[in-house]
């Protein structure tokens, strides 16, 4: 038996389906009402906690729907990319597909009520327990009767193959990822339960703890956890070759030797520690920039554009337009530097950033002590500067001399960064 994908890719036509439609109905019913009505009720909220933290539920709900289209329709690639099971089917999941994106749509018209979210959320975490139970089932039987069909093939196709079949195994089979989804699943009820006492007992510190416990379930486990195990999944099977050897195949049996080596797949690939510590960072970025686009587009909105945003000051980030130029960009960079998984890329573009941003902010302070004009963003600056004892434009000195040394040091590391991008 000639091993090939072609089929497996055939017969997991209709899980592309489910995923093409769950696309379609997420981006339909969002791009429609959510930025027409939703938004307009975000920017009209006053200043609570409570409020706060719903903007930032709202940006992870949106992160994670957002993740769960690019997830599945990559990994569902993979597995057509590597798996050739012999005498297996392949179940149709258009329903549960179907239900995890009609789901995911839920809770971003929930995250304003922590007690629908709390519902909705403990559906969605179901739908995943079960989605997940399903898929080791059928990832198990799949790479058992990959593995079979292996056998009579080339050895330099085996040993790629085997390789790709065993990182499989270690991620679906392996990983806790059950333990995850539990996990995440009780403390989606245990969110759950603070907002139904907040909601008989009529306390909002209850449902300032709801919040918080949703937020630490999306973000830590489904977001920043596996998002480091899916993207090691990603960076170790990209070294390996894709099992599309359909149209070639006796050329290779034939001079396997000469035309083909086996990858090496029995180490860890090159950089691993690095990378995974640049997912952390880029999971963490991803959060933190979206909440800081979704608090500016709210500021800027109700008129408060040159307001001061004390929390981002070390992104570059000084006043409410800043957080929505600066973070829908830092946003969307990084999103394309967690695509492609290059760690030269992710610092060239922070250091080229960094340089631009300490730039301008070392001229704008040296300016700023030549300038009698108090700009609205500075109301604050007096008081900061009495606090340290020191003068306005001594302060203004002080930033000038602090941004200067930065630029000049985040440009070393640009030239650095920029010779090793191009060597790579």
């Amino acid at each position: 038996m000639v091993y090939s994908t072609a089929a497996t890719k055939r017969r997991a036509s209709h899980l592309r389906r489910v995923i093409e439609w769950g696309t379609k109905l997420i981006l339909f019913v969002v791009g429609i009402d959510l930025f027409r009505t939703e938004f307009s009720r975000v920017m009209a909220l006053p200043r609570e906690l409570n409020n706060e933290l719903y903007l930032t539920l709202l940006a992870a709900a949106t992160l994670l729907t957002v993740g769960w289209i690019f997830v599945a329709d990559k990994e569902v690639e993979i597995m057509c990319d590597f798996l050739a099971p012999s005498e297996y089917k392949i179940p149709d999941e258009t329903v549960l597909g179907m239900a995890i994106a009609a789901a995911l749509v839920i809770l971003l018209y929930t995250a304003r009520n922590p007690l629908w979210f709390g519902i909705s959320y403990s559906v969605y975490m179901l739908l995943s327990v079960f989605a997940w139970k399903r898929l080791i089932r059928e990832m198990d039987k799949a790479i058992r009767g990959s593995r079979r069909s292996l056998k009579d093939e080339p050895k330099h196709k085996r040993d790629t193959i085997g390789g790709a079949l065993d990182i499989l195994d270690s991620y679906y089979l392996r990983r806790p990822n059950m333990l995850r989804v539990w996990t995440s699943f009780g403390l989606a009820v245990l969110g759950l339960i603070f907002s139904i006492v907040a909601f008989r007992l009529g306390r909002t510190i209850f449902n300032t703890f709801a919040y918080l416990i949703f937020i630490l379930s999306i973000v830590a486990l489904e977001g920043v956890l596996a998002f480091r195990w899916r993207f090691k999944l990603y960076h170790q099977v990209e070294d390996l070759e894709p099992a599309e050897y359909d149209l070639d195949d006796a050329k290779h049996r034939k001079g396997a030797g000469e035309s083909i080596q086996a990858q090496p797949i029995s180490h860890p690939p090159r950089g691993e520690v690095a990378l995974r510590k640049l997912q952390i960072v880029w999971g963490a970025m991803l959060v933190i920039s979206g909440v800081a686009t979704t608090l500016g587009l709210r500021n800027v909105s109700i008129g408060n554009a040159s307001g001061f945003c004390p929390w981002f000051w070390w992104m570059g980030i000084f006043t409410w337009d800043d957080a929505l130029i600066i973070g829908a960009f830092l946003f969307l960079a990084t999103g394309v530097m967690a695509l492609k998984q290059d760690s030269a890329l992710t610092t060239l573009i922070y250091s080229f950033y960094g340089v631009l941003r300490t730039g301008i902010e070392a001229l704008y302070n040296l300016n700023a002590q030549f300038s009698p004009i108090t700009r609205p963003w500075e109301a604050n600056l007096p008081a900061i500067a009495a606090h340290f004892h020191l003068k306005l434009v001594e302060l203004f000195v002080v930033a000038q001399v602090f941004y200067t040394v930065l630029c000049v040091a985040l440009a070393m590391v640009f030239v650095s960064s920029l010779k090793r991008y191009l060597r790579s």
